[in-house]
C-alpha cells in the first residue's frame, strides 16, 4: 500500500497537484467532512472493497450536498466487471485499473479534467 501511495502521490506532484493521503477509511471519512477536493481518487480495496464502496458514497453525497463538481477516481487492482459497474452506478466519474500504465491513464484524466501544469515533467 505505501509504494502505491508514494507512487501516487510523486505522479500528482509532477502536474503540480498537492495531494492530501489517507490510509483508511477513518481517517479518509474525517478528510472528507473538513475539506474540499476537486478530485477524489479512492483505491477501492482500502483495506477491503466495503470500506471503498463506502468512500465512494460519501463522496458522491457531499458532491450532490455542495453543488460542487469534485471529479471522483477510483484506481484497483482488480477487473472484475461487477465491482467496475457498481463504482460507476454510485456515480464514480473515472476507474482506473492497476496494470503496468495506471499513472499514465491517471495522468490522463486529470489533464482533461482540470487546469494542469502540463510542461511539468
Amino acid at each position: 500500500m505505501e509504494l502505491s501511495i508514494y507512487q501516487l502521490s510523486t505522479v500528482l506532484k509532477k502536474i503540480g497537484i498537492v495531494p492530501s493521503v489517507a490510509r483508511h477509511k477513518d481517517e479518509a471519512l474525517s478528510e472528507l467532512q473538513k475539506v474540499h477536493f476537486d478530485c477524489v481518487i479512492i483505491d477501492l480495496f482500502i483495506p477491503d472493497s466495503s470500506d471503498g464502496f463506502e468512500l465512494i458514497k460519501e463522496s458522491v453525497n457531499k458532491r450532490m450536498k455542495s453543488g460542487i463538481d469534485s471529479k471522483i477516481v477510483v484506481i484497483s487492482g482488480t477487473d472484475d466487471k461487477s465491482l467496475v459497474d457498481k463504482c460507476y452506478e454510485l456515480g464514480v466519474d473515472f476507474y482506473i485499473q492497476k496494470d503496468k500504465d495506471w499513472h499514465s491513464k491517471l495522468l490522463k484524466y486529470l489533464s482533461t479534467s482540470f487546469e494542469v501544469d502540463k510542461n511539468t515533467s
